[in-house]
């Protein structure tokens, strides 16, 4: 192997967003105890395993909609990941805060920044969470046992926080035949939450929003209605998107999102969400797999892949549609994107032709 290659190797897995264990003090009322829970880095914070987190301490967590519950030392919480917000409750009182970073859902689940995770365990179990004191920690400058932030209090009456909290876990049924009639087309985050930091300085935000506004013009070129979700650098919520695809009337959707760069090349994963219609499903899959036999026929430098899995939109509003991930090159220090936003990618065309095909045969099946 050339010994040229590996410090590279290891500045890229440095640059990249990845998970690693970390030993995390929490000071019980019986005893001090050590766990180990995985996390990431993102630029500067640091983000723990919520569920890990309470389960090896003898806590119970359950997770409903965008609501997570959890239950310790006789108080239980309910942390609503979608706003930020997060009530405790004891017998007597109900504390009410708001988290200073957004959590986030990666790998089909829910972490926290580590100054959050230690705020919420102060008020659970009345003292402060530390990080094991580790070489490589202090190697990579940062200070995970800095003086913790305050957490927000909410000032508004807790009564109707409290009703917030539980309406915005409501599902939102939309029950439709399957139409590829007007098209939701969903670049993911925006606004303060940039998602992914890329090695070149790019953000995740802006790359979903450019891969959006092609692949929007691509489907109007060809008489397809379709439907942005935002066309600025706007952070919206769940609900919002939610309340979007109601008023719309929106029949499907297309969400984008992107990954870390691969050495290897380019990549897509194509992510099918589970409905409650499995004829719905049936039909949802065959445009996948539509769209992946057309990739590797017409873009052999993609690597292509599909997983199933529900999607948090699919609490909300129960329609068809997909997720898909890009993950550009990694090459020559830089993130390559060509094959993904420039005007004329051929993925655009290839998507296009596959939501065109199937709906116009949709039609005529429907008029005999």
């Amino acid at each position: 192997m050339n010994t040229r290659i590996i410090p590279e190797v290891l500045f890229l897995l440095f640059l990249l967003r990845f998970t690693y264990a970390l030993d995390i003090v929490i000071p019980l009322p019986d005893s001090e105890r050590t766990i180990n829970i995985d996390s990431f880095r993102e630029e500067e914070k640091i983000y723990i395993h919520l569920p890990s987190l309470f389960i090896k301490i003898d806590g119970a967590i359950s997770v409903q909609d965008n609501l997570v519950k959890v239950l310790l030392n006789n108080k239980n919480a309910s942390i609503d990941f979608q706003n930020n917000l997060a009530s405790i409750n004891e017998p007597s009182t109900t504390k009410l805060i708001k988290f200073q970073s957004q959590m986030k859902l990666w790998q089909d689940t829910i972490w926290i920044e580590f100054n959050d995770a230690r705020t919420l365990m102060q008020y659970i179990i009345g003292s402060e969470i530390t990080i094991k004191d580790k070489p490589q920690e202090k190697k990579n400058n940062i200070d995970t046992n800095q003086q913790r932030n305050p957490i927000s209090e909410i000032e508004i009456p807790e009564q109707e926080l409290l009703e917030n909290i539980e309406t915005s876990s409501e599902t939102i049924q939309q029950k439709n035949k399957f139409s590829l009639n007007n098209i939701l087309i969903d670049p993911g985050h925006g606004g303060e939450d940039k998602g992914i930091t890329f090695p070149s300085g790019k953000y995740e935000k802006d790359i979903t929003l450019l891969f959006a506004y092609n692949l929007d013009a691509q489907l109007k070129k060809n008489g397809i209605n379709t439907v942005l979700s935002r066309k600025e650098d706007k952070l919206l919520s769940i609900k919002e998107r939610s309340n979007i695809i109601t008023n719309e009337k929106i029949n499907y959707f297309i969400s984008i999102h992107t990954e870390a760069p691969r050495i290897q090349g380019p990549q897509i994963l194509i992510i099918l969400p589970k409905l409650t219609d499995n004829n719905i499903n049936t039909k949802n899959n065959y445009i996948i797999d539509e769209m992946i036999k057309l990739i590797k026929e017409k873009k052999k430098d993609i690597t292509v892949q599909k997983l199933s899995f529900p999607l948090l939109i699919n609490n909300y509003v129960d329609i068809p549609g997909i997720l898909i991930e890009i993950y550009p090159e990694y090459k020559e220090n830089e993130d390559k994107w060509e094959v993904f936003i420039d005007k004329k990618a051929e993925i655009y065309t290839i998507i296009t032709q596959v939501i065109s095909t199937t709906k116009n045969n949709m039609d005529s099946i429907e008029k005999k």
